[in-house]
């Protein structure tokens, strides 16, 4: 990906273009530079494939593994709208950086909702973020745009992440 001097998206280039890899579920870049990356196939088995600098992929069943991977809260249910917004982020590729407790690609969303919890403008303003991407509030990692969302989806899942405010983050 090259960003230009705002850290907007200027070009992204593929990687792999001849790798398919499923559905993509956790991706993290290993202590010798090397990609990981655990996605479900059609028959709802975990692989691992492990992408090394020189191009050269390795590919192993790993069926029980699944570190860093998080189930929703199980107190979302509790709210209607949390819930639906949780099966919007669910459907689209927010799971793909996101974790509700721990740190992963991206912020977990426990995290968010404790940096926003006091801004009455937060809603508005993670909408936006959901829908146009941006880079530098988190760090260096941009978030990708989300364009194909509507903004009435892309703020109800936002409110979702509001939410969990009000929830214990333990259970």
């Amino acid at each position: 990906m090259k960003l230009d001097n705002k850290g907007g998206i200027e070009e992204i280039r593929p990687v792999l273009p001849t790798l398919r890899l499923g559905k993509p579920t956790n991706l993290k870049v290993g202590p010798k530079g090397r990609l990981h990356v655990l996605y479900y196939t059609k028959d709802d088995k975990g692989t691992l494939v492990r992408l090394e600098n020189k191009g050269v992929t390795e590919g192993a069943i790993a069926p029980g593994l699944v570190m860093g991977l998080e189930g929703p809260p199980k107190q979302l249910k509790k709210s209607r709208e949390a819930w639906a917004g949780y099966q919007l982020m669910r459907k689209s590729d927010c799971l793909n950086c996101h974790q509700w407790t721990r740190a992963f690609v991206a912020p977990p969303y426990f995290q968010i909702a404790e940096r926003y919890k006091a801004d009455p403008t937060a809603a508005e303003t993670l909408t936006q973020k959901v829908l146009k991407g941006g880079v530098g509030v988190w760090g260096q990692i941009p978030m990708l745009p989300h364009p194909q969302h509507s903004a009435k989806d892309a703020r109800t899942m936002v409110n979702t992440i509001l939410y969990l405010d009000e929830l214990d983050s333990r259970k």
